[in-house]
């Protein structure tokens, strides 16, 4: 039996985003089967909802509420069974068709709703970073061949992805597939897969950095500091012959770190350093008082995506340093 779900309203940005949870709330139930029909024009939704009558389906339909009647109006048969629910949504039932249906105002949060309507079936989750949606596609087709299992892959980035997975795959597996790309065994932020670390062994980090406009502090709760100038990180020390050269992102991302260790509490240090020089890569330094490693990759030209691929690297290459540490 498939799972459709079907959401209208007249604003497709606030569509996408109820698509996005929607989408996001079936997966962490383990439910794989499903299709998606938005709209914003009415006339195609309802046809929508009229196909559903033929079908033995699992539905759920989100619209306005003011519109909520003539949904349901659309497929009602005298031999359904309807139910109200928190008296706000109604449910459908025609047994002898297998066919359930969910009405539910678009305006409400609708998960309270589909908890007891949907099922919860087991699902495993891995969240990976710096390897294209092909790769992963590649490895996960392998994966579900091999352990009969299925799998959704919800891509956030070029490089950052989010698997769903209906079947135990040991960890061990998973690396051998995608080695230090595999981050998490949850659908987590990089920021928070960090946080999380460093949480945990009590430790603290300072973040520096120069290019990015404080992006990296942002996403971070922890102390730093954010360079808008030369002459500012001369002012915090950096010998103004290491601005000069091809090298000087790297040499200035290095030095920044080393600086920031000694001159703070932190037990580690994350420095960054975005195009500093002659050269249009991007440094980033991890590091604690005992090692720093130095990374550099070129990103995209526009400025956003950028920052935002930059500092995910960044987070990422601290993540890395922490796991392979022996604690």
């Amino acid at each position: 039996m498939q799972n459709k779900v079907l959401v209208f309203d007249e604003n497709q940005n606030l569509t996408a985003k109820c698509i996005e949870k929607l989408e996001k709330f079936l997966l962490s139930r383990g439910l794989f089967n499903f299709s998606f029909l938005t709209s914003s024009d009415f006339e195609i939704f309802k046809k929508g909802i009229e196909d559903c009558r033929q079908e033995k389906s699992t539905v759920i339909v989100i619209c306005d509420n003011d519109r909520l009647d003539e949904c349901l109006g659309l497929v009602k048969d005298d031999s359904d069974s309807l139910t109200l629910i928190n008296e706000q949504a109604v449910k459908l039932e025609d047994v002898t068709q297998e066919l359930k249906m969910l009405f539910i105002p678009f305006e409400l949060p609708f998960e309270n709703f589909l908890k007891e309507f949907v099922a919860n079936e087991k699902v495993f989750v891995c969240s990976l970073f710096g390897c294209g949606r092909s790769v992963v596609e590649q490895k996960f087709k392998t994966l579900g061949n091999e352990f009969g299992l299925s799998y959704k892959i919800i891509t956030k980035t070029l490089f950052l992805h989010t698997v769903y997975y209906s079947k135990y795959i040991d960890e061990s597996r998973l690396i051998s597939e995608f080695g230090e790309s595999l981050y998490s065994d949850k659908d987590e932020t990089l920021e928070d897969k960090l946080s999380s670390i460093l949480q945990e062994r009590g430790k603290s980090l300072s973040v520096v950095e120069f290019g990015t406009r404080g992006k990296i502090l942002s996403r971070l709760d922890f102390d730093g500091k954010v360079f808008y100038s030369v002459e500012q990180m001369k002012e915090f020390g950096v010998p103004e012959e290491l601005f000069a050269g091809e090298n000087a992102g790297k040499d200035v991302a290095f030095t920044l770190a080393k600086f920031s260790l000694e001159k703070s509490k932190s037990e580690y240090v994350l420095s960054v350093c975005d195009r500093l020089g002659e050269t249009p890569k991007s440094y980033v330094a991890v590091g604690d008082k005992s090692v720093v490693h130095l990374y550099s990759s070129v990103f995209s030209e526009d400025k956003y995506e950028r920052m935002r691929d930059l500092s995910d690297f960044a987070i990422f290459r601290m993540i890395c340093f922490l796991k392979n540490q022996n604690v």
